[in-house]
């Protein structure tokens, strides 16, 4: 995972977007980019005085579009993202960069007013810690949201696999509410839990996250995002020995916006799901 990788990502993304809100049909196209920067930190405990502690910031770049089907309410969205480690390695002996990249697509029947059931997948490829051990990776699943006011509710269930030392064959259940105080000032809270396996032991993980996302521009429909995610992994080799990972990571960066005149304009008519972070699949192995 490097600059390149994300650079084309962005390049990508870029493309699709403006070429989506160029072709318009019936109901408009609308996207957003996002590009960002974040501080991760990790914690393996492997019992004792076996942990070990990595701080790594990285650069993060995702779009999405979302292309309306005729007059009808069907929508198709499409995403992209990556995460790319600043940093080449975490030993001399260990050559490689953490991150992820990959993209999606979610079908969706959506009402403006009242909410959105569909379907999502997603495919790409994860990095562990020390960058040589890598993974495709899948996720795909149902989600919904409902729309009450000023609230929104959102859920997602899905199945998640990968190679081995990473998260494989697993269920994931993922809920989030967010509140738009204004149109153009959203907070998000979120929880997610996965039970799956690696290499045939048992592994789990609790996920959490926050965040805040504020429009600010005026001749450029540009907003400024703050997010935490934190993610608790484990696995059961032995009922007394369970290795854990502790991962914690903080995001500042900028959306910018092609059609909708407020972020819960753009949510409720546009691209408005999201993927799983790929994150999710990076377990403490043995």
């Amino acid at each position: 995972m490097n600059f390149k990788s994300l650079a084309l990502i962005s390049t990508s993304i870029v493309a699709l977007a403006i070429s989506a809100t160029a072709a318009q049909a019936a109901a408009p196209a609308m996207g957003v980019i996002y590009l960002g920067f974040a501080e991760w930190w990790d914690n393996y405990d492997y019992g004792g005085s076996d942990q070990w502690n990595y701080d790594h910031p990285s650069l993060y770049g995702s779009g999405k579009v979302n292309i309306p089907y005729d007059t009808t309410k069907v929508n198709l969205q499409l995403d992209f993202f990556g995460d790319a480690s600043l940093h080449e390695s975490h030993s001399t002996s260990s050559p490689g960069a953490l991150g992820n990249m990959g993209l999606g697509a979610h079908i969706n029947w959506r009402d403006p007013s009242e909410g959105l059931l569909g379907v999502f997948a997603a495919t790409g490829r994860v990095w562990d810690i020390n960058g040589y051990n890598n993974s495709p990776a899948v996720m795909a699943g149902l989600e919904g949201q409902y729309y009450c006011g000023h609230w929104l509710f959102y859920g997602q269930a899905g199945y998640m696999d990968s190679d081995q030392y990473f998260m494989q064959n697993a269920g994931f259940l993922r809920g989030l509410l967010s509140y738009y105080a204004t149109p153009k000032l959203k907070v998000t809270g979120g929880v997610g839990y996965i039970d799956g396996e690696t290499e045939g032991y048992n592994a789990t993980a609790v996920t959490w996250q926050a965040d805040a996302q504020y429009w600010f521009g005026k001749s450029v429909p540009v907003a400024v995002t703050l997010k935490y995610e934190g993610r608790d992994s484990e696995v059961h080799y032995s009922s007394s020995y369970k290795p854990q990972l502790n991962s914690n990571e903080v995001t500042v960066g900028f959306s910018f916006y092609f059609g909708g005149g407020s972020i819960e304009e753009s949510d409720k008519n546009g691209p408005g799901t999201e993927i799983p972070n790929f994150d999710w699949f990076r377990i403490p192995y043995d």
